[in-house]
């Protein structure tokens, strides 16, 4: 082989490494919570659930976008129920994004209510998870399922440590209840809400099923939402007994 060929051939080489190391940082980027479409791949797939369940809200938030939604819920809640109500925007410190999803199934029950959010480093995702968990606090968090059924989620219950989601996840019961148009909180339609709380590296979730319903498992819904905090691909549709 002439120098000409051999230097034509290392070119070559050369050229097709860095084209690959371009594209692997580029990957890099968008799997590690560096772009917009990175919090929906964090997020439970409509794969992870039963046919019967399908996307009803979908919605993407940047820091300041959340934090004046977050803002105008905490009003509201101090509106309807007096001071008691959970300050988010203090507890948002490093925040990056979020997005909020909603799973409603063909029978209207249960519903599938997902909040994930990224951050910038593992020790701000570990605080606000933290504070989310915490049960020495009253706290509200919103929660509207359509048809009526809206307001906000209070735990009942002291913190449990569900298992195979992490060392700090945590699960609470609570309720939500029917508003009417004057948002007066009506008798009956209660609906049971269990809230699970995890985390994973500089990631956090917020899983919450409303309503009791053979259709699906609310504690396979949360281990597949921490498997995809994870980056696990290996998650099963979880349905009910």
């Amino acid at each position: 082989m002439g120098t000409l060929s051999r230097k034509h051939v290392v070119i070559v080489g050369l050229t097709a490494l860095a084209v690959a190391l371009l594209a692997a940082i580029v990957a890099l980027l968008f799997t590690s919570g560096g772009g917009s479409g990175s919090v929906r791949n964090l997020t439970v797939q409509p794969a992870d659930l039963p046919p019967q369940f399908a996307i009803t809200v979908e919605k993407l938030y940047s820091r300041k976008e959340l934090l004046a939604e977050r803002s105008a819920d905490a009003q509201t809640a101090k509106d309807l129920l007096g001071e008691l109500y959970w300050d988010h925007q203090a507890t948002e410190e490093g925040l990056k994004e979020a997005i909020h999803l909603t799973y409603e199934s063909d029978e209207d029950i249960p519903v599938v209510d997902v909040w994930v959010y990224t951050y910038d480093n593992e020790a701000a995702a570990e605080a606000a998870h933290a504070f989310a968990r915490a049960t020495d606090m009253e706290r509200l968090s919103s929660l509207g399922l359509g048809n009526g059924m809206r307001g906000y989620l209070m735990p009942l219950t002291s913190a449990l440590e569900p298992e195979g989601m992490g060392d700090d996840a945590a699960l609470m019961e609570g309720a939500i209840d029917h508003y009417d148009d004057g948002d007066e909180m009506t008798v009956g339609d209660s609906l049971t809400v269990q809230a699970y709380f995890i985390r994973s590296g500089s990631a956090r979730a917020e899983v919450r099923v409303a309503g009791d319903s053979l259709l699906v498992q609310p504690e396979g819904v949360a281990r597949n939402q921490y498997l995809r905090l994870e980056g696990s691909s290996v998650v099963v549709a979880p349905r009910g007994p």
